[in-house]
């Protein structure tokens, strides 16, 4: 089954500087707290059809998820596809200037092999923290 996890927050600080952050796979366990690590080589924004690995904590279990980017318009939107041992799903950021900000989305749809009851509310859960930790990290990059 289909499931999906949107997250949305404001964030003062210029729409490339977000975008220059979050996008950039190396920083994702800085700020999202199921990512353990990630690597894409040379580090910055992957390309689109760039591939690389992330290895995330799903409740509990190291789990390595197998990403190509499948969408990079800078600053406004990206997005990645990817495979596991438990399902498959994708990840897109989309970004809006708004005010002296941006406005910055996260959706992430996901479809697993088998059932985790729970896991879609946990989800929504940390993606929220996520939103947060990430508002916390650009706007004090911003102010460094």
């Amino acid at each position: 089954m289909l499931e999906q996890s949107v997250a949305e927050i404001y964030i003062e600080a210029p729409i490339n500087a977000v975008y220059d952050y979050a996008t950039q796979p190396e920083h994702w366990p800085q700020w999202h707290p199921t990512s353990l690590r990630a690597d894409v080589g040379d580090g910055g924004t992957p390309a689109s059809d760039v591939q690389f690995v992330e290895v995330v904590d799903l409740m509990g279990v190291e789990l390595t998820l197998n990403h190509r980017v499948v969408l990079d318009e800078r600053p406004l939107a990206f997005a990645t596809q990817f495979t596991s041992s438990k399902g498959q799903g994708s990840v897109r950021y989309d970004l809006h200037h708004q005010g002296t900000g941006t406005l910055f989305k996260r959706t992430l749809t996901y479809e697993l092999n088998e059932p985790l009851p729970k896991l879609n509310v946990r989800m929504r859960d940390i993606s929220a923290q996520a939103m947060a930790n990430l508002q916390r990290r650009v706007e004090a990059l911003r102010g460094a």
